[in-house]
């Protein structure tokens, strides 16, 4: 089952003088049942009454002073919600309900909005197709003057005016005077209708490396109203995002809002299936079950990912899950949580973080020690297959083939506290090896030992451990 998981840069369908919308499209969004738009709202820009067929979440990305209205189709009373909007602000949209946007700013700054969705009972699936109240191409323009005049009880120029009045399509510019009856936004309200994200406290909080904040339907009921919860995750420079997946049915969609990564996906068969850098306004889509892992490169990244069910997903870290502790790799029972060895600790406490590179070529093999479940710092560092291996691993290298050498990989394993073990050496990889007796010297500080090399696939995990 090949899946073409490549990050994906939106196209610009619609572009005038009160703004832009981008989307996006791929096979594997129909094939997830998920889509994406971005909307650029110009100073004076509207986007016209509209409704869609699927049920989305959007994300303010840039924009100060941006107005939305809803009228959701659920709601005892149909009544227009006006709600303010601003950078880091999210606003769940179900389905059928009918939204109007506009920047009512009067500077230079567009308002920017990423929607992601679920497109399972699309029209067409990967794909959010819109109905327009009004326009060149609004619903009322279709129908005959008999029928607008009947259902409105208005005579024929009023069905005119309503009808065919307004020549604009989606997006529009609007002049001084109409600026003047855009509403305000509601103030005398409890605003269940917009959180933003930003400005919550994180779920999670990793100093110099990120967080990660979450909404779903417990912290955010209108989200059930759209099926779909919404994350921040923000990491700093050369940060990682361990590898996760959801444990139920939902897939992830992650649109990077700030910054580039490195990202890899596993999926069916353990099989790597995505290896690539991904950069500012891409958007990635994890199906259900696939594991995921980034990298943020030099200057940070932040995403903005959905999940497509409302609920708390439970969300499988490697890093920090007890299923690498029962598969069959070397066993590695939790280490104590302090920065000086505790020499009465057992010699089956064991240490595992190695880095791994080729003589000849620069890219690096990395395994830390969730590999087999082992703790550091009270913490696991966490697992990550950098691209290397794949393109240099025994046999591959290209500089050793035109040398006729055997691949020689150093290693070097280290403790995460600046005072604790460091320790280097040299192992010999053959091609296809599968043996654990491979020869390898090191030299370490006093009370570090090497206990056991394990075999998985090409790569040698060496274990250690307190003497």
């Amino acid at each position: 089952m090949d899946m073409e998981l490549s990050p994906k840069s939106s196209k610009l369908m619609f572009e005038g003088e009160g703004g832009s919308y981008y989307s996006w499209s791929s096979p594997v969004l129909g094939d997830a049942k998920v889509g994406a738009g971005l909307l650029v709202l110009k100073p004076g820009g509207f986007a016209l009454p509209h409704y869609a067929d699927c049920s989305k979440v959007g994300y303010v990305l840039q924009g100060e002073v941006g107005v939305a209205a809803l009228v959701s189709p659920n709601g005892d009373k149909k009544e227009e919600t006006v709600l303010g909007l601003e950078a880091g602000d999210v606003i769940p949209v179900p389905s059928g309900s009918t939204s109007w946007w506009y920047n009512h700013g009067n500077s230079s700054v567009d308002v920017i909005i990423v929607f992601l969705g679920e497109t399972a009972n699309a029209y067409i699936p990967g794909q959010f197709t819109y109905f327009f109240l009004t326009g060149a191409r609004g619903i009322l323009a279709g129908f005959s003057t008999e029928i607008i005049t009947r259902a409105y009880n208005i005579n024929q120029e009023q069905a005119n005016i309503l009808a065919k009045t307004q020549t604009g399509f989606l997006i529009v510019k609007l002049d001084p005077d109409q600026r003047k009856n855009i509403p305000q936004p509601h103030q005398n309200i409890v605003n269940n209708w917009v959180k933003n994200i930003t400005k919550h406290l994180p779920d999670i909080r990793v100093d110099k490396a990120g967080t990660i904040t979450s909404f779903t339907g417990k912290n955010f009921s209108f989200l059930d109203q759209v099926g779909l919860s919404c994350s921040i995750v923000k990491l700093e420079a050369h940060a990682m995002l361990s590898p996760i997946f959801t444990t139920d049915f939902s897939v992830q969609v992650f649109y990077v809002a700030k910054g580039s990564g490195h990202v890899q996906i596993v999926g069916l068969n353990s099989k790597l299936v995505l290896d690539i850098k991904i950069v500012v306004g891409q958007l990635l889509v994890v199906p259900r079950f696939f594991t995921v892992a980034i990298i943020a490169q030099a200057q940070g990244m932040e995403c903005f990912s959905i999940t497509t069910s409302s609920r708390p997903v439970e969300v499988a870290d490697f890093a920090k899950s007890e299923i690498p502790k029962s598969i069959a790799l070397p066993s590695c029972p939790s280490y104590p949580d302090t920065s000086q060895p505790d020499r009465s600790s057992s010699p089956s406490s064991r240490l595992v973080a190695a880095v791994l590179s080729c003589r000849h070529c620069s890219p690096r093999l990395t395994v830390f020690s969730s590999v087999s479940g082992c703790w550091l710092q009270g913490r696991t560092v966490g697992y990550l297959l950098s691209n290397s291996w794949s393109t240099c691993g025994p046999g591959n290298c290209s500089t050793l083939k035109q040398k006729k050498e055997q691949p020689r990989s150093s290693l070097s394993l280290s403790h995460p506290s600046a005072t604790a073990l460091s320790l280097s050496g040299s192992c010999e990889l053959a091609a296809g090896a599968t043996s654990a007796a491979a020869p390898v010297t090191f030299s370490s500080k006093p009370g570090f030992r090497i206990q056991k090399i394990a075999t998985l696939a090409h790569l040698r995990i060496l274990t250690c451990g307190w003497q």
